[in-house]
């Protein structure tokens, strides 16, 4: 159990930790306590930084140096065309932004830092870290840019400039009643159309009205990117949920869409875009429930880094 007391003394709250609500009140705790924590850690460019890059590919990263070096590898591997890949760190655990930095540097890729005020949880983090790169690097550099999240893996190979060559905006598409919008961890823009619009990828201010709960960020962009945008311009991603931990193939996403938090982030992982992407769904190491699948995750890819990235 964990007591609040008011004034130190007088009880006011006692919160069962055995309890999964409490402890995912606690978690949302502990993940304000760790981002409101002021570290600095120097930012790193590398040998490549280029202006002169046709397109830039954002990876939001944050507390998994593993999962980080996987995916460097992978995109080196399999991702073609005038892009830089560009890290960009929001790590609450100093040791681990430390790491993901070192892994950078060794790989050539270059290494950003998010500087974020105190969220009110993860998914709050992931948007305000989204605006702060908009506003401080996107903005500057005016390229073409795209965002996959530290947890997105290219299992095929193809051009990345392929993605923008004919569409303003390309992406897994999220939507309920007649709102949709482009999941932030995995969207493509073009500069030209963004750059004279109000850009926000935290939460739709009406964000109730979508069907599921525990969504991610970027809603926000409803009223200045999509309101009168022709979804119709946009190609349809393919998407197909696996569950990985217990291998039953594809579950019922109208049930899972109740169960966000236990069933997508302990059980599943994503196929997007007939294959070409694997979203492992792997959660920050800092909750205690995804560690199993986390585990299984890495295993998957050390096999696949063995047969197809060859001493990588």
């Amino acid at each position: 159990y964990e007591k609040y007391l008011l004034f130190g003394c007088i009880p006011i709250r006692t919160i069962d930790l055995n309890n999964p609500r409490e402890k995912n009140h606690r978690r949302k705790k502990e993940f304000k306590k760790l981002s409101g924590k002021d570290f600095e850690i120097s930012t790193y460019y590398s040998e490549d930084y280029s202006e002169t890059r046709a397109i830039d590919l954002y990876t939001i990263t944050f507390n998994n140096p593993k999962i980080v070096e996987y995916q460097i590898k992978l995109i080196k591997k399999y991702i073609k065309g005038n892009y830089l890949h560009i890290i960009c760190d929001n790590s609450n655990v100093k040791d681990a932004a430390l790491k993901i930095k070192e892994i950078c540097e060794k790989n050539g890729v270059t290494y950003i830092r998010v500087h974020i005020n105190t969220p009110s949880g993860y998914s709050d983090s992931h948007g305000q870290a989204l605006n702060w790169v908009y506003k401080n690097v996107i903005q500057k550099r005016k390229n073409d840019f795209g965002f996959i999240d530290h947890d997105l893996f290219p299992i095929r190979e193809f051009n990345i400039e392929e993605y923008l060559q004919n569409n303003d905006m390309y992406g897994f598409i999220r939507g309920a009643q007649k709102i949709w919008f482009l999941w932030p961890a995995f969207s493509f823009f073009k500069y030209d159309y963004v750059k004279n619009k109000h850009v926000n990828f935290r939460k739709y201010k009406r964000f109730k009205i979508f069907h599921y709960k525990g969504a991610d960020s970027g809603s926000g962009n409803w009223d200045s990117l999509y309101k009168n945008f022709d979804m119709n311009k946009i190609p349809v991603i393919s998407s197909v949920y696996v569950d990985i931990l217990n291998n039953n193939g594809v579950p019922d996403w109208t049930n899972a869409q109740t169960g966000y938090e236990s069933y997508i982030q302990t059980n599943l992982s994503q196929y997007l875009d007939d294959d070409k992407w694997f979203h492992s769904i792997c959660g920050g190491e800092w909750r205690d429930d995804v560690k199993k699948k986390n585990e299984t995750v890495y295993r998957m890819l050390d096999k696949y880094m063995s047969e197809n990235c060859g001493n990588q």
